[in-house]
């Protein structure tokens, strides 16, 4: 389609739009009819643009000096939006720059001197020399893989010689050196995206800065942050180009290079991806994750070094797009991963996909050795049973999960399928016995399940008997009629004597202080005052080891009894 004064809202990318419109238009001038000529700042950088547009509004020609000749620049578009009505010049006004001494001795050196001083410098400072040598013959020269490759390692001998290690200022040397000889680079490959020629260049640049993270002996991630940098510096690049096959050719040489030459990945190409993704048009979104999934597919990544992460961060980026739905068939479970097998078996739940997930569940817990690996995919086959109405899996699941889960609804679900009384009786007992000892670890569902129980069974009596350190008061408190009514001597001695600990942490204890109003409430509805204030006196042991509870020394406080009394 044409561009044009009236269709380029449509046409160009929104993302492209927003990146023009940052830069200032300056000095636009018609030349003659249809012919605009302006400067447009980018940053530091200035631009000369010419735009020619028909008396229809339809866009003939379109220079800039940028030499990004794959695409209709952001400087070019800067200008169409200024002729359209959209842009404002903006007027820079320039600050007043003091001098320094520095600057001032500058000016005044003679020329011979300037140039005798610089050349002593330059011999007692290799690296200095390499980015005086590059910096004033860099310009106008078109680098190939090769040069970029020794200008890089010469970098490094400049710094560290034939040393192995580097130590932090060191590596923050070559950093700013390579910021300095790469910065043509960068410029060279910016303004051709599309040319697998530049491409290589850059490919060669990146290459040869991850291969320099593997040989020096470093922690840091002062390197791949360099690298993630540069790549984000071109971001807007590639998202900026207006032709589709030149776009379509730019993404490519990422995506075919993110297998590298040792069987493993290039996950910052892929990251590289994930970004363009980000600020890219819908269509364009769609087209790099089948591209990206295409190429994931090819490969075989089960047999590639890092596999896992290669299939997590290609999921990522597919569910990131909501296209998980048209790729399902192409993840699997990854060993290890419990996180993206959760999420990707939930996904398959939410599509209905209930055979396929309950295949990947079952092929994961049959590959545990540790029963409590299993218990996120039983919750999961949990889900699967309920929404299928598979009782009899249900069941099955429902009483493997059950230790961990201590759910008394679940317990009821199982008991009520289990025709062999002798079996569910000795089931009951089994379970009653580790939920007793979960409890005593401190097991707030396990000590739920154990007055949850008695309370089905009516058993008030044993009820009481929990009632200890763990036992929390919220469960005192909503059990506490019941127990009353069944032995209210034996509940208050148990109350008064209950020992404290710190397991339930700091916010069970908070949660416990507001809910003694409620508790004393539903004591004095048993009890005296005059029966509390004897029975604690009576029951309270004085010793070294004992200690009156949190609970009954709110009630003394409440009842206006003091200690010694």
């Amino acid at each position: 389609m044409e561009l044009s004064l009236k269709n380029y809202k449509t046409v160009l990318p929104k993302e492209l739009l927003k990146l023009a419109a940052k830069n200032t238009v300056r000095e636009c001038d018609e030349t003659e009819k249809g012919h605009y000529v302006a400067y447009v700042d980018d940053g530091g950088e200035s631009y000369d643009i010419s735009l020619v547009i028909a008396s229809g509004g339809e866009i003939k020609t379109a220079e800039c000096d940028c030499k990004n000749n794959q695409h209709f620049c952001r400087h070019k578009i800067a200008l169409l939006l200024f002729i359209a009505g959209e842009k404002k010049v903006k007027t820079t006004i320039k600050a007043k720059i003091k001098t320094s001494k520095s600057d001032a001795l500058l000016e005044d050196a003679a020329l011979h001197e300037l140039k005798d001083w610089v050349r002593n410098l330059l011999i007692k400072n290799s690296d200095i020399e390499l980015a005086f040598i590059h910096h004033f013959s860099a310009k106008h020269h078109q680098f190939t893989p090769e040069e970029i490759e020794k200008i890089t390692n010469d970098a490094l001998k400049a710094v560290v010689k034939n040393k192995k290690n580097v130590d932090p200022t060191q590596l923050k040397k070559i950093i700013e050196l390579w910021t300095d000889i790469h910065t043509p680079i960068v410029q060279q490959y910016q303004a051709g995206a599309a040319d697998e020629a530049m491409f290589g260049c850059f490919h060669s640049l990146i290459n040869c800065c991850m291969e320099t993270q593997y040989k020096l002996n470093v922690n840091s991630k002062k390197i791949p942050s360099y690298v993630d940098g540069l790549l984000k510096a071109c971001v807007e690049t590639i998202v900026g180009i207006y032709d589709d096959t030149a776009w379509a050719a730019a993404t490519g040489y990422f995506i075919s290079h993110i297998p590298d030459d040792y069987n493993s990945v290039r996950f910052y190409y892929l990251q590289h991806l994930q970004n363009i993704i980000s600020v890219s048009s819908d269509e364009r979104k769609r087209l790099l994750v089948d591209e990206i999934v295409k190429l994931y597919t090819k490969v075989k990544p089960h047999n590639m070094t890092y596999s896992a992460a290669y299939t997590q961060k290609v999921f990522d980026i597919v569910e990131e797009q909501g296209l998980f739905k048209k790729y399902f068939t192409v993840f699997k479970p990854v060993e290890w991963s419990n996180a993206y097998n959760e999420k990707l078996i939930g996904l398959l739940i939410e599509l209905k996909q209930y055979s396929l997930a309950e295949k990947y569940c079952n092929a994961q817990i049959a590959g545990n050795y540790k029963e409590e690996y299993n218990i996120p995919y039983l919750e999961l086959l949990k889900k699967i049973y309920t929404v299928t109405n598979n009782e009899k899996g249900l069941a099955d699941v429902l009483a493997t999960l059950f230790p961990y889960t201590f759910h008394f609804e679940d317990y009821l679900f199982i008991t009520a399928r289990m025709t062999d009384e002798e079996e569910k009786k000795k089931w009951r007992t089994k379970m009653l016995s580790k939920a007793r000892n979960s409890s005593r670890n401190y097991n707030n569902g396990a000590m739920q399940f154990c007055f949850q129980l008695a309370d089905y069974e009516k058993k008030y009596s044993k009820m009481i008997e929990y009632i200890d350190s763990r036992a929390p008061y919220s469960l005192v408190l909503q059990y506490f009629e019941p127990m009353a009514a069944t032995d209210k001597n034996g509940l208050f001695k148990k109350l008064v004597n209950k020992s404290e600990d710190f397991g339930w942490g700091m916010q069970e204890r908070e949660d416990t202080t507001a809910i003694f109003p409620a508790l004393l409430t539903a004591m004095l509805k048993i009890y005296t005052t005059g029966y509390l204030n004897a029975g604690i006196k009576q029951l309270e042991k004085p010793g070294w080891f004992y200690r009156t509870n949190s609970f009954i020394a709110y009630v003394k406080k409440s009842l206006g009894m003091k200690d010694g009394e």
